[in-house]
């Protein structure tokens, strides 16, 4: 025969690919035993993962559990890359610099500068190639790398693979040697020209599929991605959808097929997804192989929105869910692109990781639910003794139009009550309207002012509750600001102003003001700060009883004010949801604290305790309430509280 002889030069390019070679021979023992053993570890690490989620009762002990799991991976990470550089081949070795294969009838003479070697063909165990490199195997991790970029002759290191493995067959048999075909198969072709083949049918794909999913080395022959692995795998997905959107929200909840648009929007976002990455991956993959990853991807985008949607009142897990989930995700294409390339395309990772990111934003902007399942309660449809969501909204745009007037009457109220000397003057504010446990808090929270300080005559409730759209002005930024002014006038400067608020809140010193039929909006601290500056009144006292509330602080505090809220700025409140009467500050400060406390902050540090007892006793993170005491304003209340009625001991 005539010899092929290749010079080249290799370089770290070469050994990485050498690495990665030996990697994958390596994640492919023979023995059904082997590979149970080795691949164990990562098939059991799935169901402890959703586990540990499943069942850790606080946010800190999920933390804790994550954190061990990162840390032992990290730990193995650090290991492997210590013991790689220490085995990288030195500048002036073996490896490095110019090389010459020739390869003859006898074997392979290789010369290394001013070193070489000859290694006869029956020594030869095995040939793989990739688009880039054919590695000639003498053992498991001893191996000849021929790069491609320097084959000449029209050779590729297909058809230069192919040739040597004729080679390899051919002096076997002369040496008498039982050569079977299956111990030098020729791979199968490039990926993205792979046939249809029949042998590789729906069950053999769906495997292929399902092993990706389980981050295990897939048969690339086998994605692909016939329509019927296609259709079956997306069928399949919908059918565990189904019932697991149902789950995860509490209520009653009734199967709407016309919400098919929502779905729609997901399903055109993973062709656009698939068409991206096929289009972006170097060398290009047939679009069908890529829509089957792709397809196969929505089991892990079914089992995050689950696990994320079950926990999304705890915002520490969710969080640590999203991060998981994403990092997940990653490495399963990061796999899967690599099965069907050869190679780590990430280019198109990230590009598609983008354009993922759009996609969610989009979707969460146009309030496009991809669920079939829609909520049924009163929240949408039982709004005020049975009128329809359409009817809320029409009554909302009339009673927008007599805001400043309904609070203007309430003004003119107050003023014909007023009298000389302090006086305790009561706004409340209940921002949420669409839970009715806001609503509740306001109103007992001006029955036990008003016993306290005998004000009963001199409040103004803006409280938005579905149930109820005209009983009381709408809260709004605009109408609150309006209530303070206006009420500024019939105060005296030794008055004093109890402002309390109640919604859901936010790190950012927001709080959530909507109900039934208006718009989504937020009331902030700058907003309040500014109203109150504006309004002139000097002696206040602002309880607010929200997520986060102790954002506000630094933005409200003075001398002059006495603050309180239900959490620190970087905790979350407990007891917001609508089948309570009253939050776990309500109950602890208003309800039980405050007709019994000798002042306000006897009544806060009572509720404090009892709060941080509950929730210890819960196995709940603290919300930890906050205080802050003006230099000047508790001696302002203690006077007020001895003029005014004695609270009922």
């Amino acid at each position: 025969m005539e010899n092929i002889s290749v010079s080249t030069i290799l370089n770290a390019d070469d050994w990485r690919a050498l690495n990665r070679a030996v990697r994958l021979r390596s994640w492919s023992p023979e023995g059904k035993a082997r590979r149970i053993l080795i691949r164990a570890p990562f098939i059991l690490l799935i169901p402890l993962l959703l586990g540990g989620m499943l069942w850790a009762r606080t946010d800190r002990e999920m933390l804790v559990f994550l954190a061990g799991i990162l840390g032992t991976f990290l730990l193995g990470v650090a290991q492997s890359l210590v013991a790689q550089r220490q085995g990288a081949p030195q500048p002036g070795g073996l490896f490095f610099g110019p090389t010459r294969f020739v390869f003859g009838a006898t074997g392979i003479a290789v010369e290394r500068g001013d070193s070489g070697s000859h290694v006869q063909w029956s020594k030869v165990v095995g040939i793989e190639n990739t688009p880039t490199h054919v590695f000639i195997w003498l053992a498991q991790t001893v191996v000849f790398t021929v790069p491609g970029r320097d084959l000449s002759g029209g050779l590729n290191t297909t058809i230069l693979a192919e040739r040597l493995r004729a080679i390899v067959s051919q002096a076997k048999a002369d040496a008498g040697a039982m050569v079977t075909a299956s111990d030098f198969s020729v791979p199968p072709p490039a990926p993205e020209t792979l046939p249809l083949s029949p042998r590789y049918g729906v069950v053999r794909q769906l495997g292929a599929a399902g092993k990706q999913l389980l981050l295990l080395r897939a048969d690339a022959a086998r994605l692909v991605g016939s329509d019927g692995a296609i259709a079956s795998l997306g069928a399949i997905a919908l059918l565990i959808w189904l019932p697991l959107d149902w789950f995860v929200y509490e209520g009653p909840m009734e199967f709407m097929p016309e919400q098919i648009g929502g779905l729609s929007f997901v399903i055109a976002g993973a062709l656009a997804l698939a068409w991206i990455i096929a289009r972006l991956s170097v060398p290009r993959v047939e679009y069908r192989r890529v829509l089957l990853v792709v397809t196969a991807s929505m089991f892990i985008a079914i089992a995050g929105s689950t696990l994320f949607n079950r926990f999304a009142e705890r915002w520490m897990t969710a969080t640590l869910i999203a991060l998981a989930v994403t990092a997940y995700a990653t490495l399963y294409f990061k796999l899967a692109l690599r099965t069907l390339t050869g190679f780590v395309q990430t280019r198109a990772l990230l590009i598609a990781a983008a354009a993922t990111f759009v996609f969610i934003a989009m979707m969460d902007r146009l309030y496009i639910n991809p669920g079939l399942w829609v909520y049924t309660g009163d929240d949408d449809t039982d709004v005020d003794g049975g009128a329809n969501y359409q009817d809320a909204w029409r009554r909302i745009e009339e009673l927008q139009f007599d805001q400043r007037a309904r609070i203007d009457a309430q003004v003119a109220q107050i003023a014909a009550h007023s009298a000389a000397g302090a006086q305790m003057y009561f706004v409340g504010f209940a921002g949420y309207g669409e839970q009715r446990v806001f609503a509740q808090e306001i109103g007992l929270a001006a029955k036990q002012v008003a016993q306290r300080y005998d004000a009963g005559e001199r409040e103004i409730l803006l409280v938005n509750d579905r149930r109820d759209l005209e009983k009381y002005p709408l809260a709004t930024a605009r109408a609150l600001r309006h209530a303070l002014v206006s009420l500024a006038r019939v105060m005296d400067p030794d008055d004093v102003l109890f402002l309390a608020l109640s919604s859901h809140g936010d790190e950012d010193a927001t709080l959530s003001v909507s109900n039934a039929g208006m718009m989504p909006g937020e009331l902030d601290a700058t907003q309040i700060a500014e109203a109150l500056r504006e309004s002139g009144i000097g002696w206040k006292v602002i309880v607010i009883s929200a997520c986060h509330a102790g954002s506000f602080i630094e933005s409200l505090a003075d001398e002059h004010t006495l603050v309180l809220t239900a959490s620190a700025a970087d905790r979350t409140s407990f007891g917001c949801a609508d089948d309570r009467d009253l939050t776990y500050f309500g109950e602890a400060f208003y309800r039980d604290a405050l007709p019994k406390a000798a002042s306000l902050r006897a009544a806060f540090d009572a509720a404090r305790a009892s709060i941080a007892q509950r929730e210890k006793a819960e196995g709940i993170d603290a919300s930890d309430p906050q205080a802050s005491y003006g230099a000047k304003i508790e001696t302002k209340l203690a006077a007020l509280e001895t003029a005014a009625t004695p609270p009922e001991r």
